[in-house]
């Protein structure tokens, strides 16, 4: 095609409908021109409703596109060597064909209220690209490379209607639309930058990122990938951001973070697949299929189980200390039917935490799992795992190693069972209430109670602890004040298989005493209780005694008053002691007390053997004092007189031991327990 000059500054093809409007000089680089001298300088505007045609090589300095730019040729390149603005309402880039090239040194921008179509060419922008209007890829013939892109309000990337790949070599920015593709699968964004950002207010929708090394990209916005993330570089889900995988995958990029604070990666994938091994602040698993761990996972925050299975397999999912999990359900939960486990990191008592687990046919979570006392040492954890069957050591006896279990065969029993093992954690009283399946029941639920079997903690050998109840409505165990961990179960406590049944434990306030209540229904070998108190409900010491019934299948029910309650808080609890030694500890309970007149014994605690000691009462009236060591054994003492009824004068036994004892004042209906050192 053959141009002429009209005027200074002007050139129109002899082609109709072929104008360029200039701002000063130009030059056509392939063709003929008027002084046929090369000059890239000159700034170029294409007229609202006319197409230039592209059938040459050509550069020019700045270029406006208000109407068509065509490459109406193959193997053209157009070269803008400042910036391009596309500032129509029709604005178009056309061209049909094979290397067909626009390329742009500058800034690249869609102004406001512009629509701009880009269809079938070969698109490289350096500089900046900005958005304010609405820049459409219609065609995927050519390539399309940008460095930074910028979408302002108001201004939208569309990649919505052809199944267009992309390179980026900055940033991604978006505060206004972005879509990604037309449809869930292609549509490659390959990222290059080595300290790339993906930003902005708005959301992104995109199909395939691929980013390869040295590329690496932190996001900090919210950005919904319907297809993959790959490559041998790295992807940061930085602080506030949200990143949902939407698609089948594969997501196996080198490397991927996402335990930045305040940061949250969901799973939505409609197909099973592996998740990525990392470390997570927050992770949601919302499938209709399951998701499985490629390798140990940890959640720094929270876990969200909305929809579909997180099966273990053979990995660990470790939740960190604080770390909490949500949801759960028979469609939702995490899946332990392998040698997988599921962790639980502790610093301290106190939380009530659920963890919805089941094997791989069954939901059968921990609903509610209590730390309520223990001490905890470096890197301390729980790990739990869930079993489908009958407890193995349900009919174990225990009596030559001094336990109280005879093997009585369980007959009302559930087959399924949860193991609870610890590292580093010692001296736990905990609490839990863990949920069976109707198929896993044999006999008659009514006859079960909770049960633990756990090494006993002063005795060294494995043995049964009976602490808890059953609710066959909504077949649940609720297992209270556990004193050491291991296998959470439930069975019939028939024949002499384990020590007593503890219906009941209250402690009721009633006037200026507190009134200790409790119901047993079943007593093997049980010499004694021992009522135990504490200030913090931490630290307990012994105030009275009862004793039990040895032997009994009935009801029996207990009570003891203590007449000088603690002011404020305090705390109970019942110990029970067998003939043997081996007891067993009550759930705890509380009652709040503002004295009106209060009792107090005050001695000198220290003493030595064949000391005299006098013992100051205030409302008080003692009737008789014993001395006890911790086995319950009675010691000889003597009372030297009583003055009045302010005070009272003992001896200690001039050959008694040096150690801690028990001195045991009563009154009309109470007993006061205190401690006394006697040392040499």
């Amino acid at each position: 095609m053959a141009y002429s000059s009209i005027a200074q500054g002007v050139f129109e093809s002899n082609t109709t409908g072929g104008n360029w409007s200039a701002s000063g000089n130009w030059t056509l680089v392939s063709g003929t021109d008027a002084d046929g001298v090369p000059d890239s300088n000159d700034d170029v505007t294409i007229l609202s409703g006319d197409q230039i045609n592209i059938n040459s090589n050509q550069q020019c300095d700045d270029l406006t596109i208000v109407g068509t730019l065509n490459f109406s040729r193959n193997n053209r390149t157009l070269t803008v060597n400042g910036n391009l603005s596309m500032s129509g309402t029709t604005t178009e880039v056309t061209g049909d064909g094979s290397s067909r090239t626009l390329s742009i040194t500058g800034t690249f921008s869609v102004v406001s209220g512009a629509v701009a179509d880009i269809n079938g060419i070969t698109v490289t922008v350096t500089g900046v690209t900005t958005l304010d209007g609405t820049l459409n890829f219609m065609d995927i013939t050519g390539d399309k490379t940008f460095g930074t892109v910028d979408i302002n309000s108001g201004g939208t990337w569309g990649n919505g209607t052809v199944a267009e790949d992309f390179t980026i070599n900055g940033n991604l920015i978006n505060d206004g639309t972005f879509t990604g593709c037309s449809a869930t699968t292609g549509c490659q964004y390959e990222l290059t930058s080595s300290s790339g950002t993906i930003s902005g207010g708005s959301s992104y929708s995109i199909a395939d990122i691929n980013i390869d090394s040295p590329g690496a990209y932190t996001s900090t916005a919210t950005i919904v990938m319907t297809d993959e993330l790959r490559g041998t570089g790295s992807f940061t889900n930085g602080g506030g951001s949200s990143l949902e995988l939407q698609g089948g995958g594969p997501y196996d990029i080198s490397t991927f973070s996402a335990s930045t604070n305040s940061n949250t990666v969901t799973y939505t994938l409609g197909t099973a697949e592996n998740i990525f091994s990392v470390i997570y602040h927050n992770l949601v698993i919302n499938k209709t299929a399951d998701a499985s761990l490629a390798g140990s996972v940890t959640v720094n925050n929270q876990l969200t189980l909305t929809n579909g299975n997180l099966v273990l397999g053979t990995n660990t999912l470790t939740m960190a200390s604080g770390a909490t999990i949500s949801g759960g359900s028979s469609t939702s939960y995490i899946e332990i039917a392998s040698s997988g486990l599921l962790r639980q990191s502790y610093t301290a008592a106190g939380s009530t935490l659920a963890f919805p687990v089941g094997d791989n046919n069954d939901y059968s979570p921990i609903t509610a799992f209590t730390i309520n006392s223990a001490t905890f040492g470096a890197g301390a954890f729980l790990e739990f795992d869930v079993t489908d069957g009958n407890h193995p050591s349900r009919n174990t006896a225990n009596l030559g190693s001094g336990g109280d279990d005879d093997g009585t065969a369980a007959s009302d029993l559930i087959s399924r069972y949860w193991t609870v093992t610890a590292n580093n954690i010692t001296s736990p009283d905990f609490s839990a209430t863990y949920v069976y399946v109707d198929a896993d029941v044999s006999g008659t639920e009514a006859n079960m109670v909770a049960t633990i079997y756990r090494t006993h903690p002063t005795l060294a050998i494995l043995d049964w602890f009976v602490t808890g109840t059953v609710n066959p409505t909504n077949n649940s165990v609720s297992l209270t004040n556990a004193d050491a961990f291991g296998d959470l179960y439930a069975m019939d406590n028939g024949g002499s298989r384990l020590p007593i049944v503890l219906l009941s434990f209250d402690a009721t306030l009633a006037d200026d005493r507190v009134i200790i209540e409790w119901t047993t229904v079943v007593e093997i070998n049980n010499e004694i209780y021992t009522i135990e108190r504490s200030r913090d409900g931490l630290n307990f010491e012994p105030i009275l005694f009862k004793e039990g019934a040895g032997n009994s299948n009935g009801i029996l029910n207990y009570a003891v008053t203590d007449y000088s309650p603690l002011s404020g808080r305090s705390y109970y609890r019942l110990k029970q002691t067998d003939f043997n030694g081996m007891f067993d500890y009550s759930e705890v309970v509380s009652v709040q007390y503002e004295p009106t007149g209060s009792s107090e014994i005050t001695f000198k605690n220290l003493l030595q053997p064949g000391e005299s000691a006098l013992i100051q009462l205030k409302n008080f009236r003692v009737k008789a004092i014993s001395l006890r060591d911790f086995n319950g054994t009675e010691l000889p003492i003597k009372l030297l007189g009583v003055s009045n009824e302010d005070s009272v004068q003992i001896q200690i036994p001039i050959n008694i031991i040096q150690g801690v004892y028990l001195l045991i004042f009563e009154s009309l209906g109470e007993r006061r327990v205190c401690k006394v050192l006697i040392q040499n």
